[in-house]
């Protein structure tokens, strides 16, 4: 059995339970975002008959990956010294603030053309939530094809309302 928890608190209640199952092989993997599950799974090679060496590869496919999410902020609030507002699209990886914006693609864009020149990712893959319009993802992938004509660049429209866009960087 393989388990993606998807979730930085979710990962040792997945080991635990995995302990739980007597007679059967449990294997955690640490993915904390859907980007990193996807990655993973998207490289998995599920006729692979060496576990171990499987898990091996997988985790370094998912210490890979860059994980942007824009989301709205859910009360007003101050981040890192940063002042944000009920509704205001942020970009967070992990702990990190990496900014804020008047609407989440062109926040996504500013957030893009950073990560792509900083860490020149081979692969781009862009999750949109269920607000974003087909005409604002047009506009999102024209430009971050201009900015890295070299990176791959694949778009995955979700019924998703957890967040506006979640980008992943590989």
């Amino acid at each position: 059995i393989l388990v993606f928890p998807n979730s930085k608190n979710s990962n040792l209640t997945a080991l635990q339970a995995g302990g739980l199952c007597h007679g059967v092989n449990v294997t955690v993997f640490d993915t904390k975002t859907v980007a990193e599950c996807y990655a993973a799974l998207s490289m998995m090679d599920f006729e692979a008959a060496d576990l171990a060496a499987l898990k091996e590869e997988i985790d370094a496919v998912i210490g890979n990956v860059y994980p942007v999410a824009i989301l709205r902020a859910g009360k007003d609030s101050v981040f890192d010294g940063t002042s944000i507002r009920k509704g205001d699209p942020v970009a967070l990886s992990g702990n990190a603030l990496l900014g804020t914006g008047a609407d989440p693609v062109t926040l996504a864009l500013q957030v893009a053309e950073t990560v792509l020149t900083q860490r020149e990712p081979d692969t781009l893959t862009v999750f949109a939530g269920r607000s974003v319009s087909a005409q604002e993802l047009e506009v999102l992938t024209e430009r971050v094809a201009s900015l890295s004509p070299y990176t791959d660049l694949d778009l995955i429209q979700t019924e998703s309302t957890a967040f506006e866009l979640l980008l992943s960087f590989e």
